[in-house]
């Protein structure tokens, strides 16, 4: 048996390389796609006095990257204890009612499922930009 020692430094810095680009692309990959739902949510979003459409928000990576513009009042944008990921939120006691509850009526515009129907329509698209961004690394 040998007692070779091998230099593995040029492919260990090549690869923390790979994993910064690859953080990177996903980063910006999950900031596009909430970026995209906090606009097609906030614009679907029920409105009274603008509260509601106020307080959205995207998180990345624990990271606050934006805001939701409303009409009115406004309101205090989402905030989260993760660390990973992408969140889009709206923070007033009843954002989720006014997400979940279809019998709830809107006399000034927007619509119940205002978030959900909006992911649930879009996350194809958001898979997809992600795995072009994630495969474009060299």
């Amino acid at each position: 048996m040998s007692n070779e020692f091998v230099d593995t430094s040029d492919f260990e810095r090549g690869l923390r390389d790979y994993e910064r680009k690859f953080k990177a692309a996903g980063e910006a990959a999950l900031a596009k796609a909430g970026l995209h739902l906090l606009g097609v949510a906030t614009q679907d979003a029920p409105v009274k006095e603008g509260t509601l459409r106020g307080s959205g928000s995207v998180i990345v990576n624990g990271k606050s990257i934006a805001t939701s513009a409303g009409s009115g009042k406004g309101g205090t944008p989402a905030s989260t204890d993760s660390e990973r990921g992408v969140v889009v939120g709206f923070n007033v006691p009843y954002a989720a009612k006014q997400d979940q509850d279809p019998n709830l009526h809107h006399p000034k515009g927007g619509k119940a499922g205002y978030l959900s129907e909006n992911f649930n329509s879009n996350w194809k698209l958001y898979r997809k930009w992600y795995k072009d961004a994630i495969s474009g690394i060299k």
